[in-house]
């Protein structure tokens, strides 16, 4: 008898759940919805760690998806109420087959249309998900006719498994980037005394350089510096990695590892609302489950609630190569390397990435000098853009036959182009003046590090123009900029002749860029090769092209300089572009670690020069407007 009373109890429950409220579906779906949009915001924008901030987006998501569940109903009562066609059991399932359509909609829209959006898209995509919706109501109200209680019954059931399904997605939630901490960090004390090999390094980085566009160049004459390098040393090919962001990849130089470790994803991150974590991207590349969250992030841009900031070296989850030297007495030079804003203490030198944008602006001009007693003298060497003039730029371009009149007019056309190449031109030229005067000032530097980053941009402004056809310029003028790569390497190759000044017999150079480009896309969204020159000291000459990482070139160094090498760099040491009684003499040597927590903070000095930042990450189209 007890038996068959809880049979019954179960069933009247049941019962009652299948007679629930328009309200009470609606808010039960809204929550799974809610939950889940949570859960795969978290995890896939790895928004992370996780705290009270991740409870107070879920609350505002399931409200937000309730709100949306109950459109829909409340359209079928208001069409009902005035034309008096529709039954108003309807009113119980139109709330989750919204959101259902919703989600049918953004699944669609999003991942399975790839190419670029089009009014005939739009307009596929309209018709076929209104025959979709007019299927799904025959469908309903024919099942919703044979047995109402068991439509209400299943749409509870599947709210509530929605539910779970969310709550239990957020809360088990991890970070596909998290990396157990390393327990056996050493500290240069508790090591040997390093041999003296009698080496220095040169590191120069020339962004975006590409072999194509370089082998052409040699064999014409046009890069005689380069192909002097070359001639006495070793080339080649750099295997990058994805993403191909420059933050990204000149870290993963200066550390040896990988983003994971590093903990620089991108150029930019995003500042939620609710105390969230950052999120490595700006907000139109922020991942979202349905379009309802993809307007919140859209609002919240726009409204200046999910503000963007740009990776510093308060960002940084592992020691840069600097660093490390600096612990065994080496001094060092790095000069406008990516992440190095502001800068931190080293041996040496080290003027921060931002440096060049800072004219006329001293107090910010500390924070990107190390020592800053050094600002007064290298103030007057940032070349600021204003202080170029129209003919330092045209020289890039095929304007022989224009007059004043028409050069204005195609500075008028193409001013992306114009702004783009005259703040890169202006940053490089700050750099390579301030190499002149910084090196002298550490005569017994063992690593210098140089970051020059116009080849790039130089790409990403003209590389579809380059190589077109050079008549017709009148009538076709983006051809006026066909050769503007070629004249902007060439414009690199004297950058580098006045870098070497700095190096001498026992100094191994070693140029080379973080990608290549590639022609069919017009990028590098694909991870092309990158290319390197290495030459002088134990470099064995040879005309054959060989193979480097980038994670390769940290720990290389390091040996160079008779340092050990630690185990968690992703790289290896590229012994075989040496020669052998070199690494004989000098035995490789390996240490566990030297990453130990840092007392890092994010200061009021990390956003100095951001705007003028994210205004060029722009016009190259890293970031959405």
């Amino acid at each position: 008898m007890r038996a068959r009373g809880e049979e019954s109890s179960a069933r009247s429950t049941w019962s009652r759940l299948g007679r629930g409220p328009v309200f009470g579906v609606c808010l039960l779906w809204g929550a799974g919805f809610g939950l889940l949009e949570a859960a795969y915001f978290t995890r896939v924008n790895d928004v992370f760690p996780l705290g009270t901030g991740h409870l107070l987006l879920a609350v505002f998501l399931v409200l937000e998806y309730t709100v949306v569940a109950l459109a829909a109903p409340v359209a079928v009562w208001i069409t009902r109420r005035v034309w008096g066609s529709l039954t108003g059991p309807l009113r119980l399932w139109a709330g989750p087959w919204f959101l259902a359509f919703i989600l049918a909609v953004s699944h669609y829209r999003d991942r399975m249309v790839l190419h670029a959006r089009s009014r005939e898209d739009l307009i596929i995509t309209v018709v076929g998900m209104l025959v979709l919706a007019i299927i799904l109501l025959g469908l309903g109200r024919r099942a919703r006719d044979r047995s109402p209680a068991g439509i209400r019954r299943v749409l509870v059931a599947v709210g509530a498994l929605l539910t779970v399904a969310g709550g239990i997605g957020l809360t088990t939630a991890r970070s596909r980037f998290e990396i157990v901490p390393t327990v056996d960090a050493v500290a240069a004390a508790d090591l040997d005394p390093i041999p003296d090999t009698g080496v220095r390094v040169l590191l120069v980085g020339m962004d975006g350089g590409e072999w194509s566009v370089i082998d052409p160049l040699f064999e014409a004459g046009g890069m005689p510096v380069h192909a002097a390098l070359a001639a006495r040393g070793r080339t080649a090919v750099v295997k990058t990695v994805e993403p191909t962001f420059s933050p990204i990849i000149w870290t993963g130089v200066a550390t040896g590892k990988s983003l994971e470790k590093h903990r620089i994803f991108s150029h930019v991150y995003t500042q939620p609302p609710f105390g969230l974590p950052g999120i490595p991207h700006d907000p139109k590349r922020i991942k979202h489950l349905t379009k309802v969250m993809k307007l919140n992030v859209r609002g919240g841009h726009r409204l200046g609630l999910l503000p963007l900031g740009i990776y510093a070296s308060s960002n940084l989850g592992a020691r840069q190569i600097w660093d490390v030297l600096g612990e065994f007495g080496l001094p060092t030079i790095s000069l406008e390397w990516y992440v190095t804003h502001p800068v931190r203490p080293v041996r040496g030198i080290q003027i921060s990435d931002r440096f060049h944008l800072l004219q006329g602006r001293e107090d910010a001009l500390s924070f990107a000098v190390f020592p800053d007693s050094l600002v007064p003298e290298l103030a007057p060497l940032i070349t600021a853009e204003r202080d170029l003039s129209r003919a330092d730029l045209m020289q890039f371009l095929d304007v022989d036959n224009l007059d004043s009149g028409r050069r204005d007019e195609l500075a008028s056309s193409f001013r992306p182009w114009f702004k783009t190449i005259g703040g890169e031109m202006s940053r490089d030229l700050t750099t390579c003046r301030v190499v002149g005067e910084v090196f002298p000032r550490v005569p017994d530097w063992r690593l210098g590090a140089v970051y020059y980053r116009g080849m790039d941009g130089s790409h990403h402004m003209t590389w579809k123009w380059r190589n077109l056809p050079p008549e017709d310029l009148d009538e076709f003028p983006e051809r006026r900029f066909r050769n503007a790569i070629d004249a902007y390497y060439r414009f690199c190759d004297d950058l580098l002749r006045d870098t070497l000044d700095q190096a001498d017999e026992n100094t191994v150079v070693i140029v080379l860029s973080d990608h290549g480009w590639e022609n069919q896309l017009w990028g590098h969204s694909r991870k092309p090769d990158g290319f390197c020159i290495l030459a002088g000291g134990p470099i064995v000459p040879s005309s054959e092209r060989g193979v480097v990482s980038i994670y390769d070139i940290a720990p290389t160094i390091l040996a160079l300089l008779g340092v050990p090498v630690p185990d968690d760099m992703d790289g290896e040491v590229a012994r075989d572009f040496f020669d052998p009684g070199f690494w004989k003499e000098f035995p490789i040597r390996y240490v566990p670690s030297y990453e130990r927590p840092d007392a890092l903070t994010v200061t009021a000095a990390d956003a100095a020069g951001d705007e003028r930042i994210l205004e060029q990450l722009r016009t190259l189209g890293y970031i959405g407007d």
